[in-house]
């Protein structure tokens, strides 16, 4: 049997900066991902329109990694 489960943290832009920098993330659009009950845990990371840089735009982002192994 498979979980899907939601975990919220709020990180540093700073954090966030690193995190996005050393991983490959995917970015999955302005609305929050839908993910089937028997996906494969990942992270998805939100950057707000005023985090924007020209690097990163305001949406959502994909990380194959769980966030403990970030």
């Amino acid at each position: 049997m498979s979980r899907l489960g939601t975990l919220r943290a709020v990180i540093s832009l700073c954090d966030l900066s690193t995190i996005l920098c050393e991983e490959t993330p995917h970015y999955a659009g302005e609305s929050f991902p839908k993910q089937e009950t028997d996906s494969a845990p990942c992270t998805v990371l939100e950057v707000l329109p005023d985090e924007e840089e020209p690097d990163r735009r305001a949406g959502f982002y994909l990380l194959d990694k769980q966030p403990s192994q970030i």
